[in-house]
């Protein structure tokens, strides 16, 4: 199957989205971003090629010198706060999910490791930085999402519906890694799929901008063949809109 064939149920929907004269909107986050790396280089050549801002969330604790050289010369990227060192601190006896920040940990800890993770990405990256905490693994207790404020960190980004009553948090809601199946690629049709009903739920009226959330480090050929495809239909349709990050996240 062609690309222009594979994307067809999403040019349509776009097609729909500017003759009603209300663009849908989108914006990319890219996760555990520390050095870098051949695969980082494959992600900043697709967003460089199609002109598509992307959210780099940054794990502070790990964060290496030549990321920071690597991101001189990006200026499509900004930076977000990906935890402090990615750490699982659930207890696993109680059943909870693998979370840094999750409502087992004292509140005390997450709040220490949050404002050190800010205070050495804001130095680092300067304006470049936005300071939006993204929790790794996704998850983030509901007292740790209330302190990340006292950390500088205004803006929270998750997935999918969570923390829906926060309203400086915007999320990601299409994953293009599976990570059940073993951190492979979804596969372009339960993508395109997820996207399809994104839209769909765009074009009824729900508000938030639709976030397409990559991993670098565990992209294969595929997956990035798939985002350079993706975004040459969402980027260059005047269906679809991309706003930069800055205004996107402007509380933040």
């Amino acid at each position: 199957m062609t690309a222009d064939a594979r994307f067809a149920p999403i040019v349509a929907l776009l097609d729909k989205a500017e003759q009603a004269g209300t663009p849908i909107r989108f914006w990319w986050r890219d996760d555990d971003a520390a050095k870098a790396t051949p695969a980082l280089d494959a992600l900043l050549a697709i967003s460089a090629r199609h002109h598509v801002p992307v959210a780099l969330a940054v794990i502070p604790a790990a964060l290496e010198r030549s990321l920071v050289e690597r991101l001189e010369a990006e200026p499509l990227v900004r930076v977000f706060q990906h935890g402090w060192a990615h750490e699982n601190h659930a207890d696993k006896t109680k059943g909870e999910r693998a979370s840094e920040f999750g409502e087992g940990r004292p509140v005390a800890e997450s709040l220490a490791d949050l404002k050190r993770g800010h205070a050495i990405l804001r130095e680092t990256f300067g304006d470049r930085f936005l300071p939006v905490l993204t929790p790794p693994w996704n998850r983030i207790g509901a007292e740790a999402a209330r302190v990340r404020i006292e950390a500088g960190l205004t803006g929270l980004s998750t997935f999918d519906d969570a923390h829906a009553d926060d309203p400086d948090c915007i999320n990601a809601h299409v994953d293009i890694i599976n990570w059940k199946a073993g951190s492979i690629f979804a596969g372009a049709d339960k993508t395109i799929a997820k996207l399809v009903a994104e839209i769909d739920a765009r074009l009824a009226g729900k508000p938030a901008p639709i976030g397409i959330l990559s991993h670098h480090l565990v992209h294969d050929d595929a997956a990035n063949a798939f985002l350079d495809d993706l975004f040459s239909k969402l980027a260059h349709h005047p269906g679809a809109a991309w706003p930069p990050l800055e205004r996107l996240f402007a509380t933040a």
